[in-house]
Formats: C-alpha cells, structure tokens, sequence
C-alpha cells in the first residue's frame, strides 16, 4: 500500500509544483514534501468519506479503527495516522504503536499490517472469475455495536456494567477501551 502513496505523492508534485521539477536536482524542498504528502494523503482518502468511516468506527479501540479504515480505503496504515495527526491528534502515533506493540508484540514500523495481496494489484478483468479479496478479522469488527454502547455511555443512557455485559467485556477491558476512547 506504501507504494500507492508514493505514487500519488509524486502526483502531487506534478499537480501542485509543475515548474519545481528538475532531473539534474535531487534536494527536496521540505514544504513541498509536506504539500505532496497532504495531496496524497487526501487524494486516497476524501476528507467527507474519511470523516464518515472514521466516525463509524468510533466504538472501536484505536488499532482497530485503523486498521479497518485502512482497508476500506485500500491504503497504508500510514496514511490513516498521517490524516488524524493532522487533523490535531499529534498522539496518534505513540498510541497506535503502543497498542500495536502490546497486540502484536513488535512494533509496526517496517512491515504493513494487514497486507493487501499482489492478486489484489491485479486488473478488474483477471480477477472477475476468482473469490472475492481476502478477509481478515477486522474486516467483521461489528463497529455499529460498539459505537451506539459508546455513545450510551457517554449519554449515561447505560451503566458500565451494562455496557461491559453488552460488548461481552470484562470490567477491566472496558475501562481500557474507554481510556482509548477518551486519548
């Protein structure tokens, strides 16, 4: 997925800084690198649809919104983080790779979770007749549940024993997810 950033990213540079490109010039302007990684990151994921995935996931813990909005959107971990930091939530990135870290047991840095496939780079034509894309557990995370107990809560329409009974919790993992929620 890192690869389809780079693309765009390069993209950027042709749509927003035409006359900046040179062969013979290998220093990059910093402030155009941030302008080019901004276009891509905005490209790939809309600003009105990412709002919308990311606000259905809301009930969810930090590494599972992520990872499921990545897959919708077909696009790196990455550039999920990118997008929320930007948005003014500079604590993304520690907590996302505490959380990775304590799930996983290693850090994320160098390999993409949840991988697309190479079939998945493939065109639409050879791949009509073949299964559909492979699924992974988050791709059945039941998001909706979690968002309305979420907002439950924070309506206190509902108790925390109720909702740790509702999500099928412990007392403990709920306080956790609720700490996740509230950073």
């Amino acid at each position: 997925e890192r690869w389809i950033f780079s693309a765009v990213h390069e993209l950027g540079h042709l749509v927003l800084h035409p006359d900046s490109f040179r062969v013979e010039q290998a220093d990059e302007i910093a402030q155009e690198e941030k302008e080019a990684d901004r276009f891509a990151a905005h490209f790939l994921m809309p600003s009105a649809v990412f709002k919308q995935e990311w606000d259905d996931t809301c009930g969810l813990p930090l590494i599972d919104r992520v990872l499921k909005v990545k897959r919708i959107f077909r696009v790196s971990y990455k550039t999920v983080l990118y997008r929320l930091a930007e948005e003014g939530d500079r604590s993304v990135w520690q907590r996302f790779n505490a959380q990775y870290e304590r799930h996983y047991g290693r850090r994320a840095r160098h390999s993409e979770p949840l991988p697309l496939g190479p079939e998945e780079y493939q065109p639409v034509e050879n791949r009509r007749s073949k299964e559909p894309e492979q699924l992974v557990d988050v791709d059945f995370t039941a998001d909706r549940l979690s968002r309305l107990v979420r907002r439950a809560l924070e309506e206190e329409r509902i108790t925390r024993s109720r909702a740790a009974e509702v999500l099928r919790l412990s007392h403990e993992e709920l306080l956790e997810r609720m700490e996740d929620w509230a950073a």
